[in-house]
């Protein structure tokens, strides 16, 4: 760069500027520039008669995903995380497979029912007509209703016209144990705001965490800032991100750095169909690209391009005399900056990439490459520890891909091969799903991912918490009958082929999981049995060890009034990991709706765990876009209390408290447990 230019870091975003004045003098004005914002924001418009945003905060589906992620992924401790909602509904005779596919509801043969149910009969004149298509119940249809509509002349005009969106949250954790290590004040907040239109979509973002300073020496505004603009031409260039934004191509074996809420087990279908880039919008402050994406296309072939340039977090291993990074031992993707600790690794490397994905689609086959290139600004250097031993090392890395999918009339054929960093470093990922008959679908789907492999923005199928060091096979049964019965039975072996954290020599993984479902209007039951089973670890005496652990869980929603939803849940597990363990939960939740605009939510749960091997994870309903997960550990009570007042068709205000009470507050293996209590508030508004 040109002598007196310099690259600054201003909250994640990297300017090249010519002084640092211009940094100071934008940093001393930024209050008043959110001010600015804010009050632009709260500018009446015209409010719109058309509710085009799902509300999903009670769709089991989702409840039942959402845990699955959180099991796989280790969780370990209660938390919340935004889900990426679509700004609109999908409209019923115009949606593609893909769009429907998105939803991850349906299963492949649901959605072929649906597309030929259209082209047989034409357009659906109402979202209700779906329940007279085969292998569409009541129970589904149901589920589907939030995310629908049917385009018509009036509605057209209400949806195709702008809007606008505010939303605004406060959370206060009430115990005060680990505020003396915080270095700013105990108390998370966020905001954001989305304007939609035909063509242009717009988003803003800011949010700081529990715990880390704002407006101070050490960050200078929030802690999280984030904006995006999309504009969409409809020519042959479909799409132009300028800001943050996140792309999904293939299986997710090269890139897909998006939590995705469809591709679980649950779906009945392993296979990832939607794919391309779209505006970031979560409050994930590491798993993103930031800059410029460019899609294009036509005639069955599309193309996108992205430039991405940003600051991440990471634990800094070594500086030079003049204090610059030199180099990093990990990646840190909390988001958290709230102690030293983590505000040292806070934007401490800058990260560069580029990338193209470009795929065809020709009748029933899409076939695409897919590839990016990475430059650190300090040298990625593992620790010395033998489970990382194989891990890749240096400033400069790569991923490229190639992936096809076949659809065919009872049959969805996909697979994607990778390379990264090196020709050893070979990975594949492939299955298919097969649909007999209207209500039975199978699924089988082969990874191997070396221990080498190093793609840090992959997200395919794995049971281990990245893509790497594992190999293995899933199959997946799914059968509905009599639309009220619902048979799921899954079997998935793995073996990880270098050792893992913690662990003495590499060991396997395999489970199976058995769920039965039955659907009427009133009522809907759940029984669930999952065992798994492992072994090829060493013991401190060099013994092998085997673990075993059984989980049970037997769920009911009653509508007992039309205004009244009770859920019943009861989960237990048994551990042998080595010695035995055992734990339960039993939790009683409402949902009533006590006047029109008003409704209040709760949860009362009791629960006992020997230790943190017996743990129990449990979907907790939260404030809107929110989703709560509790990590049940010890033996105590927790408690949540919710208000949602809709004050107007487009003013929405909720209330949230939550307290979690142990009656053992020391244990040998999990510490001190002190009491938690917290409370949250949020306002939506749009018009």
């Amino acid at each position: 760069m040109e002598s007196g230019w310099h690259w600054f870091n201003i909250n994640g975003w990297v300017l090249p500027l010519r002084s640092k004045s211009v940094i100071v003098l934008v940093a001393s004005k930024v209050k008043y520039i959110i001010c600015f914002m804010l009050l632009f924001v709260g500018m009446p418009g015209k409010a719109q008669d058309t509710d085009t945003i799902p509300d999903i905060q009670s769709q089991p589906a989702i409840e039942e995903a959402y845990e699955n992620i959180l099991e796989n992924a280790d969780m370990q401790g209660n938390g919340e995380i935004t889900v990426d909602i679509s700004f609109k509904k999908i409209d019923i005779n115009a949606a593609s497979y893909d769009d429907w596919a998105s939803l991850g509801i349906l299963t492949p043969s649901q959605i072929t029912a649906i597309l030929q149910h259209r082209g047989k009969h034409g357009d659906f004149l109402s979202v209700y007509e779906l329940g007279a298509v085969d292998g569409i119940s009541q129970a589904t249809l149901q589920q589907l209703l939030p995310f629908l509509y049917v385009r018509t002349s009036v509605v057209a005009g209400k949806i195709d016209s702008p809007k606008h969106e505010f939303l605004s949250y406060w959370k206060n954790s009430l115990d005060n144990d680990s505020v003396d290590a915080y270095a700013g004040e105990n108390y998370k907040v966020r905001s954001s705001y989305s304007f939609e239109s035909l063509r242009l979509s717009a988003r803003m973002q800011a949010e700081k965490d529990e715990g880390e300073p704002c407006f101070s020496r050490q960050i200078s505004t929030f802690d999280y800032l984030s904006a995006a603009i999309e504009y969409r031409p409809q020519s042959w260039i479909k799409k132009i991100i300028v800001g943050d934004y996140t792309c999904q191509f293939g299986q997710g074996l090269v890139l897909w750095n998006r939590l995705d809420f469809s591709q679980n087990i649950y779906t009945a279908n392993l296979c990832r169909i939607k794919s391309g880039a779209r505006m970031h919008r979560t409050f994930e402050e590491n798993n993103f690209f930031r800059g410029v994406s460019v899609t294009a296309g036509g005639n069955g072939w599309e193309l996108t391009c992205w430039g991405s340039t940003k600051f991440r977090d990471a634990t800094v291993s070594r500086t030079d005399s003049a204090g610059t990074v030199v180099a990093i031992s990990s990646f840190q993707n909390s988001g958290i900056h709230a102690t030293a600790g983590q505000l040292a690794g806070r934007h401490s490397v800058r990260e560069d990439v580029l990338g193209a994905d470009m795929h065809w689609e020709w009748k029933n086959v899409v076939w695409g490459f897919c590839g990016y290139h990475t430059y650190l600004s300090a040298d990625y250097v593992p620790r010395s520890l033998p489970y990382l031993s194989q891990r890749f090392t240096g400033n400069r890395f790569w991923a490229t891909s190639s992936y096809a999918r076949l659809h065919m009339r009872e049959a969805i054929f996909y697979a994607e091969n990778a390379v990264a960093n090196s020709l050893q470093n070979f990975a594949f990922i492939g299955g298919v799903c097969y649909m007999p008959q209207s209500g039975l679908t199978f699924n089988w789907l082969y990874r191997y991912y070396p221990s080498g492999y190093f793609a840090p923005y992959a997200n395919a199928y794995s049971v281990n918490t990245s893509v790497s060091n594992e190999k293995g096979f899933c199959v997946v049964a799914n059968y509905q009958f009599a639309e009220k019965f619902v048979t799921l039975v899954q079997f998935d072996f793995a073996d990880f082929l270098w050792l893992r954290y913690g662990e003495k020599a590499p060991t396997d993984k395999n489970r199976l999981m058995v769920q039965q479902e039955y659907i009427t209007e009133p009522i809907r039951l759940l029984f669930r049995y999952r065992y798994d089973w492992g072994g090829g670890d060493l013991s401190g005496e060099g013994e092998p060890v085997f673990k075993k652990q059984h989980y049970v869980t037997f769920q009911v929603w009653q509508q007992v009034q039309e205004n009244l939803m009770l859920h019943h849940r009861f989960d237990a597990t048994l551990s042998r990991s080595p010695y035995r363990s055992k734990g339960m939960m039993i939790a009683q939740d409402v949902d009533w709706k006590v006047l029109r605009r008003l409704t209040l939510s709760g949860r009362y749960a009791l629960f006992t765990t020997d230790d943190w091997n017996s743990r129990l994870y449990a979907y907790e309903k939260n404030i809107w876009q929110i989703y709560s997960y509790g990590v049940y550990n010890g033996n105590g009570v927790r408690a949540s209390f919710m208000v949602k007042w809709d004050i107007s068709r487009h003013f929405r205000w909720w209330l949230r408290y939550g307290l979690t009470v142990y009656s053992n507050k020391n244990t040998a293996t999990s510490g001190t447990l002190p009491d938690k209590a917290d409370v949250a508030m949020q306002i939506y508004w749009r018009w």
